[in-house]
């Protein structure tokens, strides 16, 4: 496993966990606040949800290639 792959994988990871929870120290930074404001708290938590999740396959994808 290179630093690469554990790096999409812990960036992944901060993304899905707290869009899955919910966590409100995420969605209230400035720009977080922007881009909910923007699209709505339910569509950014799924936006940044699968966003985590491609990154995490991808992190797993170049841990096995």
């Amino acid at each position: 496993m290179n630093a690469s792959s554990i790096a999409l994988l812990l960036v992944g990871a901060f993304f899905l966990i707290p869009s899955w929870r919910d966590w409100d120290w995420f969605f209230s930074g400035w720009k977080m606040a922007f881009i909910t404001d923007i699209f709505g708290r339910d569509n950014t938590r799924k936006f940044y949800m699968l966003f985590g999740g491609a990154l995490i396959l991808g992190g797993l994808v170049t841990a096995v290639v």
